[in-house]
């Protein structure tokens, strides 16, 4: 896959700059643009999916992504005009990539850790550098643009064709497996909002998102080395283990995240895997669960003291519920 490199470098700046115009220039009424923003960035990816299975094109729609995102910085005094085009973008960006690297990814889950992975640092800055230098906006929009055209103008390389969509009916283990994918998805979204220790500031904060983006990267290199049970019930069990120290220990903490976000490859390549010759959908999917799992913060659940509480009913539930399902649709051969 020759765009991968550069879907991992457009990935980090298009979650920069979202995180940089979501949370520098909405500040009235933040939470309900930011609800605005994650409904068109995630929700919307399902239906966007379901297009790009349809007629292909994915790299160009990825920058088509990448464009809309640049162009939304210029809606700074239009702060709803603004959300919509960076979602929306987002979502572009995210589904016309992920189908690109599922259609590419050769039975193996560590491309799609790569091409996920940069977001979590991008988001993490993006909200950063929106408060301390202002003045980057420029630069964004130029570095935004640069990465458009060098997708929407260069060969992928890849068969981009329309296709009709094939629409083959979901054997019923595996959709009790989806169902329990889908619901590992929603309670990583969900608890990744719970997270919020007392020590996650300044430069720990920085390393708690390096901790993400290299759980996601490692997930997906391990998962096609010892197999996406293997894996899943190490990580996990580990990050368990990790998160009863969490709450005194940032050590503890950041270890125990990247262990949480090891299996984020896994329900990607599993959920692919089982919604035969739909990509885009599968991928969408996901994100329409990473939605969901978003809601109980911004409807005002929020107990910090019970954080490391979080994270390990979190490593527990989602080990329930991953093991049955990877076993279920007997994928674990498909990424060795």
């Amino acid at each position: 896959m020759e765009k991968l490199w550069i879907l991992r470098i457009a990935h980090f700046f298009v979650d920069f700059g979202c995180a940089f115009l979501c949370l520098g220039y909405a500040e009235d009424n933040i939470q309900f643009y930011l609800l605005v923003y994650n409904f068109c960035a995630f929700a919307l990816q399902m239906p966007l999916g379901l297009l790009v299975d349809r007629f292909g094109r994915q790299i160009k729609v990825a920058g088509a992504g990448v464009l809309l995102t640049a162009v939304s910085m210029f809606f700074l005094n239009d702060p709803l005009i603004g959300v919509i085009t960076a979602g929306v973008g987002n979502a572009l960006f995210h589904v016309g990539g992920g189908v690109y690297v599922l259609k590419g990814c050769q039975n193996k889950c560590t491309p799609l850790g790569e091409f996920v992975a940069p977001g979590a640092v991008g988001l993490f800055l993006g909200g950063y550098f929106t408060s301390e230098f202002p003045y980057i906006n420029p630069l964004v929009i130029f570095i935004l643009l640069v990465l458009a055209a060098v997708l929407l103008f260069t060969k992928s390389g890849e068969n981009e064709k329309p296709a009709p969509i094939s629409l083959q009916p979901i054997p019923k283990k595996e959709a009790v497996a989806l169902v329990l994918l889908f619901l590992v998805v929603v309670l990583r979204s969900a608890a990744g909002f719970q997270l919020t220790f007392s020590w996650k500031t300044g430069s720990t904060a920085l390393l708690f998102a390096i901790a993400v983006m290299t759980g996601k990267e490692l997930g997906g290199v391990l998962s096609d080395r010892f197999g996406m049970s293997r894996t899943s019930l190490v990580s996990l069990l580990v990050g368990a283990v990790l998160f009863i120290f969490s709450g005194n220990s940032a050590v503890c903490g950041i270890l125990a995240v990247l262990c949480f976000n090891c299996t984020m490859p896994v329900t990607l390549f599993s959920a692919y895997k089982i919604v035969k010759g739909l990509p885009g959908f599968s991928f969408g999917l996901l994100t329409f669960a990473l939605f969901l799992g978003l809601l109980p913060s911004y409807f005002g659940f929020s107990m910090p003291d019970y954080a490391a509480l979080f994270g390990v009913g979190a490593c527990v539930v989602s080990l329930s519920l991953l093991l049955p399902g990877l076993h279920l649709m007997k994928a674990e051969c498909d990424a060795q």
